[in-house]
């Protein structure tokens, strides 16, 4: 609104510049026939000035403002106004200067105005008083009139009066104007607000569908882990029961055989041998059970002792070299520091624990090969591994390896069978005692479980 206002201004000052022009030149004709009528030299002077200084402006236009441009046709006027009442008496000038104050008043405003009248009734008495004086003598029949000074002021009254009249008209339609023009600016402005507001709604709204995406995921993603879950348990209590069953259907079955009249002493060791294997096995798929639920349950308690890592994993390693004697598998131990810088400060329970769970898995995996397991001093830390030369783990598998219940798909893991809580154990041990436990695998080639205790002597 305030550019098109600009606009409308420049372009009216341009037309009454232009307009001055079409005055000035016409005027300068009639100059020159009262010099040759009257002889009036001084005026045709007066007019060429008058001509030039209008058609300069004209010409210069574009490089002033509207505030300068007025403010130059104003004094170009005021200066053409003096001057014509010098030599045809305040009247004949009057018009220029009501010219003056409108131009003044509708382009600049009505503040503008009042000090473009003002400055008229400031020429009007310099005349006045000059001619008074004697000074200067207007050159218009005073005959009609008296000129003494009171006259003159009574004529300047009657001016003020209609210059004053001039101006409230045209304060009039400017507050008209500007009225409109703020009522115009306040729509605006109300209408910014409602578009702020409704920028401000637009993005609340996008919070929300942000946040509502956010939890629809988070719902997509618990109820996938919730599926995935159930399908797991589901699988447990399956492997559960077959390696529940099992053991007990063997002794139950042996412990009736051992009641026969006619076993021999040889049928009752081999009986009784494997009833005592199969009440390990059982025993072994109810510890884990236990175990696994005192560790999702945070009330697995840890024993800190001084232990000696060499004599466990001695143990460990006699206790397994002899199930695999005549197998095509050859299982290697490593131990680098002597007994005495071996001894640190751990649940040495848990410590057998982990390692054999994750030696039980790497020969249950290891069909023929090399099966090592051992541990290396880094910094402070103790970092333990079990190396195998078994099937491999799958890429896709290696991040869920550790979760409870979960088992390789694969026909190997539906062969060899098992609980699937055996690596859950040995991550929540190991993370019990301070450690990490990861794997590195590749299919075909075997896998490297690794995890870390404390190095505390």
């Amino acid at each position: 609104m305030e550019i098109q206002l600009q606009s409308i201004q420049n372009k009216l000052i341009d037309k009454s510049i232009l307009y001055a022009i079409f005055f000035a030149y016409p005027l300068l004709v009639a100059s020159l026939i009262r010099i040759s009528l009257f002889g009036w030299i001084s005026l045709f002077y007066f007019h060429i000035a008058f001509a030039i200084l209008i058609t300069l402006l004209y010409l210069f236009r574009q490089k002033l403002s509207v505030l300068q441009k007025v403010f130059a046709f104003s004094f170009i006027y005021y200066l053409f106004s003096f001057v014509g009442s010098l030599y045809f008496g305040l009247a004949s000038a009057l018009f220029f200067y009501v010219f003056v104050v409108i131009i003044n008043s509708v382009i600049l405003g009505r503040r503008y105005g009042i000090i473009a009248l003002v400055l008229a009734v400031v020429g009007i008495v310099i005349a006045a008083l000059l001619h008074s004086y004697g000074f200067v003598t207007l050159q218009a029949d005073l005959n009609s009139y008296n000129s003494n000074f009171l006259s003159w002021i009574s004529y300047m009254l009657a001016f003020i009066f209609i210059f004053s009249v001039s101006i409230a008209t045209i304060g009039m339609y400017n507050d008209f104007f500007t009225s409109n023009i703020d009522a115009l600016k306040q729509k605006i402005a109300d209408y910014q607000m409602e578009h702020e507001a409704l920028e401000v709604a637009k993005v609340k709204l996008e919070l929300q569908n942000d946040t509502l995406r956010d939890l629809n995921q988070e719902y997509v993603l618990a109820l996938e882990k919730a599926e995935e879950s159930n399908r797991l348990k589901t699988a447990f209590l399956q492997n559960v029961s077959h390696e529940i069953r099992t053991p007990l259907n063997a002794i139950e079955g042996f412990s009736n055989m051992l009641n026969m009249p006619d076993l021999t002493e040889e049928k009752r060791k081999r009986f009784t041998s494997l009833i005592i294997s199969s009440s390990g096995k059982l025993l072994s798929v109810v510890s884990d059970i236990i175990t696994i639920s005192s560790l999702e349950t945070k009330q697995q308690k840890v024993e800190m002792q001084r232990v000696n890592v060499n004599s466990i994993l001695q143990a460990i390693y006699e206790q397994f070299n002899s199930q695999i004697e005549g197998n095509r598998i050859m299982l290697s131990i490593h131990f680098p520091l002597p007994d005495r810088q071996a001894e640190i400060v751990t649940d040495g329970h848990k410590l057998e624990r982990i390692v054999s769970s994750l030696l039980s898995n790497a020969l249950k995996f290891t069909s023929e090969g090399v099966v090592e397991f051992g541990y290396t001093l880094i910094k402070d830390e103790l970092q333990f591994y079990v190396k195998d030369s078994g099937v491999g783990i799958e890429g896709t598998s290696r991040s869920k390896i550790f979760e409870s219940f979960w088992q390789q798909n694969n026909e190997v893991s539906r062969k060899l069978g098992g609980t699937g809580l055996g690596l859950s154990i040995a991550k929540g041990f190991v993370e019990l005692l301070g450690g990490r436990i990861w794997v590195e695998s590749e299919v075909g080639l075997g896998s490297v479980f690794y995890f870390t205790l404390p190095y505390r002597v």
